[in-house]
């Protein structure tokens, strides 16, 4: 061993040494959760599908809310009467009545109500934040 790897070393043990017990369980609750994080990723590959797949069904939902959106926000723009309101929101209250009868009756599940709608709106505002922050840097 060379002395620079060698005094990289003693900097490296005397960094580790000065770690206050408090950055130490920091740390270990850090890894404790990146483990389980991973594990959960895992369990959720093997009976739900991989990212590649999970990204499909994403889109496919993105696209479907998209278009249901833009068709209905169309058809009430030219909504003279409650009639017409009505009339703009059938298909979409038909299309979605069954799945909401299933996630009500707990056959279908969601995963933003099982973390938690808090949790979820904080990991947008959050991640949408970062996101923003590193487009709109000046490079």
């Amino acid at each position: 061993m060379t002395n620079q790897a060698t005094n990289e070393q003693a900097t490296a043990n005397d960094e580790f040494e000065m770690m206050t017990n408090e950055e130490s369980i920091r740390i270990a609750v850090a890894q404790k959760n990146d483990i389980a994080k991973k594990r959960v990723r895992a369990k959720i590959k093997q009976q739900a599908g991989d990212a590649a797949t999970l990204l499909g069904v994403t889109t496919d939902t993105s696209q479907l809310l998209l278009h249901s959106f833009a068709t209905l926000s169309t058809q009430l723009s030219t909504a003279n009467s409650l009639a017409d309101v009505r009339h703009a929101a059938q298909p979409f209250a038909e299309l979605f009545a069954s799945f909401l009868q299933k996630v009500g009756s707990g056959d279908v599940k969601l995963p933003f109500v099982g973390k938690g709608v808090e949790v979820v709106i904080n990991d947008i505002e959050t991640k949408a934040t970062c996101v923003t922050n590193v487009l709109t840097e000046k490079l």
